[in-house]
Order: structure tokens, then sequence, then C-alpha cells
């Protein structure tokens, strides 16, 4: 069978016509080279080159053998360095499905930077809600998801990261409520809730605290995303609860508004987040460079991994 190498030191002969010009272009021996061409005439039955006067002189065939040597070798090449790009995580495509409360503007942030200095980087970046998000997630239609946990299928066709969350009350600027250092369980007896539908489990727990210690909780706008709350609370509607990527969002969007005070505020259960990566989907280092970079933002914004899930 010819060898590429064999073929390299072909082209090398009939560009140098000098084996010990070859030879140094292709850093081999002089011999070497000799021995890949001899060999290369034997496999073909050809002579390529007459020896005449200690030079080398191509034949006919070697003319015609050149010119698909040299587009083999320049496609072969080319896909080379192509593989290493690949490997490098600096081309190819990427798909994402994100939770509405991250996909508005942290994470086309996120991604923006990633793939600034990555110009052979295809993006299709999807708003999904979490449910859907781990179903295209299962299904390996997409590269990496970003949703709320859900344990039911994670191990058996994707992998989850799971990470808990700080949490936020967010509360208007304007009312007296504001400027209080802290906010209690206590403050927030009768006063209307704006969140996530009432099954939700953010909303199940604010509820308990408040209920907890004696005080009365009154949900007056449910919502299927929970950064749509601060629209409300933007209007004095009522206060809502937050986790940091959901804050780290609205705060990218209306930097230079301070009409919402959030104040940390911790729940028994915490409020979590998860990355998941398909099981059977063709890994790619892009892929995996990726998950590096969306697991440093869930960090830097308070994120702590919880070692169960992985």
């Amino acid at each position: 069978m010819i060898t590429i190498q064999q073929l390299r030191f072909f082209n090398a002969v009939m560009k140098f016509g000098s084996l010990s010009q070859a030879a140094a272009a292709v850093n081999r021996t002089q011999p070497a080279v000799s021995s890949g061409i001899k060999t290369l005439e034997d496999m073909l039955d050809l002579t390529l080159f007459e020896r005449t006067g200690g030079k080398l002189v191509p034949t006919a065939e070697a003319h015609f053998l050149l010119e698909r040597s040299e587009d083999l070798i320049n496609r072969l090449d080319v896909t080379e360095e192509l593989l290493t790009t690949v490997r490098k995580g600096t081309v190819g495509d990427l798909r994402i499905a994100c939770l509405p409360s991250a996909a508005q503007f942290l994470m086309p942030r996120i991604l923006a930077n990633y793939i600034a200095e990555r110009p052979d980087v295809k993006i299709s970046f999807m708003a999904r809600t979490s449910p859907t998000t781990h179903e295209l997630i299962a299904s390996q239609q997409y590269d990496l998801g970003l949703a709320e946990p859900r344990r039911d299928l994670a191990g058996e066709s994707y992998f989850i990261e799971e990470y808990k969350l700080p949490g936020f009350l967010a509360i208007n600027a304007n009312i007296k409520l504001a400027n209080q250092k802290t906010i209690t369980p206590q403050d927030l007896d009768g006063m209307p809730f704006v969140g996530l539908y009432g099954d939700h489990y953010t909303t199940k727990q604010i509820k308990n605290t408040v209920e907890q210690y004696g005080g009365k909780f009154f949900q007056r706008v449910d919502l299927q995303t929970a950064i749509s709350s601060l629209l409300f609370v933007e209007r004095n509607i009522g206060y809502s609860f937050v986790d940091s990527l959901t804050k780290s969002s609205y705060e990218l969007i209306n930097s230079s508004q301070k009409n919402i005070v959030f104040y940390p505020f911790t729940l028994e259960h915490g409020v979590r987040v998860a990355m998941l990566v398909p099981k059977f989907r063709l890994r790619s280092a892009l892929a995996d460079s990726l998950k590096v970079v969306v697991r440093e933002a869930i960090v830097s914004m308070g994120g702590v991994a919880v070692p169960d899930a992985f």
C-alpha cells in the first residue's frame, strides 16, 4: 500500500530534483528518501526517475503521478490543520439550550465572549423551559444545556453537574422596607409575592418560610419565568425571589437603573441549577471547553457544586 510518507518523498524529489535537497526538505536522511522512492517504484511497478549522470530525471509517469499526489497531500495538510483546530477547540458547531432566566442576556454574553476569539465557531442558541432543555439533551440533539435539576433521566442519557446558587429577595427600592439592612421572614407577612407558579419548589419554600414564622403568604402574580417577576417588582406590585443567575441577568440588562434592591435570603433547600451534557452525542474539544467556561461563570456567581450530582 502506498503511504503518505512515500508520496511526500516523491513530491520533494520532483520539486528539488535532488535527493539531498529533498531529504533536507522532509527532514529525513538521504538514504531514507532514496529507499522510499525505490519502494514506491516497486509497488507501482513503474520507473519514476531515470538515473542519469548522478541525477534523477522524472519520467512521464512521474509527472502523471505528481498531479495527483500534490492534490492528495494538499488535501491531507488541510485536513490535518482542520483537525488540529478541532482538537484545540477553535472550530466547529455548538448547540446550546438554556432556561429563560439566563437566556435573555447572561448566557448570550458568556457565549459572545467565548466565540469572540474563535471566528470559526458557529453557535445555535435556544431559550427553552427547563423540562424542554432536559428533553433536548436527553435526545442527544444539543451539546450543552442549562436548566433546573431533574434526576430521572440523568445517568441514562446525559451527565448532570448540579450547583447550589445563592438566593435573593427582590424589593422595590422606593418602599420603606428597602431601607433595612436585612429582610427577615416576618417582614414578608402579608406582602404580595410575584414569582414562579405556586407548585414550583422555590415558591413552595418561600410560602413555607413565611408561614413557619406565623406570617401570611399571598401570591399576587404567578409566572413561568423568574426574570419576568422583576418587571413587576419595578412597578411595586410585590416582592420576588430569584437566584444569582437571574439577578446577574437583570443587572446586566439594567446596569444604570436602581429600581430594585436585592437582599440575600436563604431557603431551607436552596436554589439549584444544572449543567447538562449528552452522554451519547459525539463529544468535541469545543464542547468540553465551553463547559469549562459555563462552569466558571456559575461559580463566579456563587454557585457551589453538589458533589453527588456529578
